[in-house]
């Protein structure tokens, strides 16, 4: 017989029938395409806010994933190789570091935070003076 094994919610009916049916009583939609209305209704529905959600965040994912790998990964394993010593962790490296080089380093910290004062001090200007010319 044709359609024998095929289970069917209305094997009657063709799947035109069946959507025209479902318009006029429930008002679902798609019932013969594996949308709402039909056996796996709930899991269709459910992948497809699941694929929507996954292609409205896909960039911010990318971006994430890009961050982690890119910036968060090497600085873990600076920090992580410049703590170990001979004898296991220490903070040896950075007591040489800042005995050798302590000037130095202290000019760069201050050049820094000179940096970024002065900076933040013009962006705050220029964001008053844009916000008063409205």
């Amino acid at each position: 017989m044709k359609g024998e094994g095929v289970a069917h919610a209305t094997p009657s009916l063709s799947c035109a029938e069946r959507e025209g049916a479902n318009r006029k009583g429930a008002g679902a939609k798609r019932s013969c395409l594996g949308g709402e209305g039909g056996a796996g209704a709930a899991g269709t529905r459910r992948l497809r806010r699941q694929l929507d959600w996954l292609g409205d965040h896909a960039l911010q994912l990318a971006l994430f994933g890009s961050i982690l790998v890119f910036v968060v990964y090497p600085l873990g394993c600076i920090l992580v190789w410049s703590l170990q010593g001979p004898d296991g962790l220490t903070l040896g490296n950075y007591r040489a570091m800042w005995e050798s080089n302590g000037v130095a380093l202290g000019r760069s910290v201050f050049v820094g935070i000179c940096t970024s004062l002065l900076c933040t001090l013009i962006s705050v200007a220029f964001s008053l003076f844009i916000a008063t010319q409205r």
